[in-house]
């Protein structure tokens, strides 16, 4: 009777679910205004369909597979909008199903939900550029490992191999995640993983998706090394330790609460011991960025499943309260997170854009200036 009751719930969570993913999918494209065209970036990544390659000097080959197909399916600009959104809701979906799969129920996904777009996330899945793939892949190489906890199959281990590999495949950043994941295991319980067949098929299987790519590299002198020095030399050099860890706050700041108890619960709370490997990926793989004065935006991958613990942690430390408590907990941070929303997406023209800025003190705000 109770795992009928169990199987019934999770039937009816999965709808919900899957209406937020809908919805998270659909929102951008109600919220910008329709006056923008794409960013300048976008451009330049779109133009990679006309130079189809395993490489390019800026990032690896996957976003030109969508450049690709946004050209041959009509260039319009829904299309070069929806491969970002397309993923964007396909993060909010794995994080979302890590939520149901380790108990949590509909308070914690709407929080989630709220957390997810209310903050750099909006932004981030609506521009065409490696980012939103690289946030995926780094949501899906969590999401396989916490899968193969819950239920010891050896195919999320050869889906971790997958993700890692796609994840290489759409931004260098990825090797950071890929060695503060390793060391985090290894100094966790969950280290007889790194140790077993599966997981040595499963990094095979994310080197020979990278080769193509690493090829190419060797055969044009390793293009991305002039790159990142150029970059170092011209931006990174001036993100400071300081200017970093504040763009960690400022990302997803109205709901930080949520991804701050994320990394409280799985530091020190013994319900979350057997993850806290995910806890020190999050601190290493901060330090590294930190370290290579990488820009803040760099850290978004780590937080999606970060927020979700979080608000799974969040919906248990409320159940025994009231419903006025509950609904404060996500309606505060809900008309702040509205409040600040377009500076995540253009929703106005740009000069009544430029007077709400000015008119809320934006303009004055640490993500207003230059690098």
């Amino acid at each position: 009777m109770k795992h009928m009751q169990k199987i019934n719930h999770e039937h009816i969570m999965m709808k919900w679910l899957a209406a937020l993913a809908l919805t998270r999918l659909v929102l951008p494209f109600l919220l910008q205004n329709s006056w923008y065209q794409p960013h300048r970036d976008e451009y330049l990544y779109l133009d990679y369909a006309k130079h189809m390659d395993w490489g390019y000097m800026e990032v690896p080959p996957l976003l030109s597979v969508f450049s690709w197909l946004t050209f041959h399916l009509g260039n319009s600009h829904f299309l070069v909008k929806f491969w970002p959104a397309l993923f964007g809701a396909g993060t909010f979906f794995l994080c979302g199903h890590l939520i149901i799969k380790l108990g949590g129920n509909l308070y914690a996904l709407l929080l989630f939900f709220c957390a997810f777009i209310l903050g750099a996330y909006i932004r981030l899945f609506f521009l065409f550029q490696p980012g939103f793939l690289e946030v995926f892949c780094w949501t899906g190489i969590v999401y396989t490992l916490i899968r193969h906890q819950l239920s010891g199959q050896r195919k999320w281990i050869y889906l971790l191999g997958i993700a890692c590999g796609m994840g290489m495949l759409s931004k260098y950043t990825t090797a950071f995640l890929i060695t503060c994941l390793m060391v985090s295991l290894l100094i966790s319980r969950q280290r007889h993983i790194l140790f077993t067949k599966p997981f040595v098929i499963a990094a095979i299987i994310a080197f020979c998706l990278f080769l193509p790519n690493l090829y190419w590299q060797y055969q044009h002198n390793f293009p991305v090394a002039f790159h990142m020095e150029e970059l170092r030399q011209t931006q990174l050099r001036y993100v400071s330790p300081v200017d970093f860890l504040a763009g960690q706050l400022i990302m997803n700041f109205v709901y930080a609460f949520t991804w701050i108890t994320g990394l409280i619960a799985l530091w020190f709370k013994k319900s979350w011991k057997p993850y806290r490997w995910l806890g020190f990926t999050f601190l290493f793989t901060i330090a590294l960025l930190m370290a290579g004065s990488a820009k803040d935006y760099y850290a978004l991958g780590l937080y999606p499943p970060i927020i979700a613990v979080g608000c799974l942690q969040v919906e248990r430390f409320l159940q025994n309260k009231n419903m006025v408590v509950k609904s404060s907990v996500i309606a505060l941070p809900l008309a702040a997170g509205i409040f600040i929303l377009p500076l995540g997406l253009p929703m106005f023209k740009p000069a009544k854009l430029a007077k709400y800025y000015e008119k809320a003190g934006f303009t004055k705000a640490l993500g207003f200036k230059w690098e």
